[in-house]
């Protein structure tokens, strides 16, 4: 919605002491999809911000969809992991690759992220993570992969996508998977 009456507000909370404040204004802002705050949310995503605010920063980017900012999570993902605190987790890769995606940006180390988030054998390394959360995680790309306009930029995930459509054991998985090869086609 680009609100700017709360976006204003927002945006002077990213300045706060407090972490758990600063979070939730970068997520909230995210969810506004409040344009102007984007050079502020983008500096969240140094490596000496917490693994929580440098996630709420990669998503809330995805959302507001400012492409002045892929520099900034391209590197973000190049510098995984020799530049990476031992706290920021594979779930930052995942979200930055997400957020370029959601601004119709690939190249290869984000379609080698999402490729690897569309195959359920990715996530075996990753005991932590349930069914449920794999299903949600898959579903998201899924739902982003579908809104995209380009099918050229669909194209690197035409094989996952097939398999997926083809022989998930999740149902909505299939059939969101299928709907989406028909957009490369």
């Amino acid at each position: 919605s680009a609100d700017t009456t709360f976006g204003s507000v927002l945006v002077k909370e990213l300045d706060s002491e407090n972490e758990e404040f600063r979070i939730k204004a970068i997520e909230a802002l995210g969810k506004l999809k409040y344009f102007n705050s984007s050079n502020s949310i983008v500096q969240f995503l140094s490596s000496n911000n917490s693994f929580l605010e440098k996630l709420a920063a990669a998503g809330s980017l995805g959302n507001i969809g400012n492409k002045n900012v892929i520099p900034e999570l391209v590197s973000l993902i190049n510098r995984w992991p020799s530049d990476w605190l031992d706290s920021d987790g594979p779930e930052l890769r995942w979200e930055a690759a997400l957020a370029l995606l959601k601004m119709n940006y690939s190249d290869q180390k984000t379609q080698n992220i999402i490729n690897n988030l569309l195959t359920r054998s990715y996530y075996e390394s990753y005991q932590e993570l349930d069914e449920n959360t794999v299903n949600f995680v898959i579903l998201k790309i899924l739902n982003i992969l579908y809104s995209i306009d380009d099918s050229d930029l669909l194209l690197p995930y035409f094989d996952k996508l097939s398999i997926l459509s083809n022989s998930d054991p999740n149902l909505e998985i299939r059939n969101f998977a299928k709907k989406s090869l028909k957009v490369i086609q």
